[in-house]
């Protein structure tokens, strides 16, 4: 089991697309940039194996991001963020907080901008594990 305090997860009300629907909106309207998506399920699908759906979402603000790769390149191994939501006896959401991210790294002086962060996600995540319909 992974660390409670350094990820947020939450059991979703909404089925898997309109998650990632309404996660991706939620987003975009933070003003964070969506920069690609990983979709498990069709990567699986591609060799003959079949998993539930499991998608990705890297997103960041590369005006942030960007200054504290410059101070520390290996941060880049983990930036920009992500986001997993899954589908397996409910529909999951699951972030790895920047703020656990950044001490991973020894960059614990910049742990108000990873709460900051954090915190914009954590409203996203709230506000998606209370919508019950598109």
């Amino acid at each position: 089991m992974l660390s409670e305090e350094s990820f947020i997860r939450k059991i979703l009300k909404l089925n898997f697309n309109e998650s990632v629907k309404v996660l991706k909106n939620g987003l975009e309207n933070s003003g964070f940039k969506i920069f690609s998506e990983i979709d498990h399920s069709i990567a699986a699908k591609e060799v003959d194996l079949e998993l539930f759906p499991a998608r990705v979402i890297i997103f960041g603000n590369p005006k942030g991001g960007t200054g504290m790769i410059m101070s520390n390149p290996e941060l880049a191994i983990d930036l920009p963020a992500r986001i997993l939501v899954y589908e397996k006896d409910g529909t999951h959401v699951l972030y790895r907080r920047l703020e656990s991210i950044l001490k991973t790294h020894n960059m614990e002086e910049l742990s108000e901008n990873g709460k900051s962060f954090d915190s914009k996600i954590q409203k996203i995540i709230d506000d998606l594990s209370k919508t019950t319909s598109l």
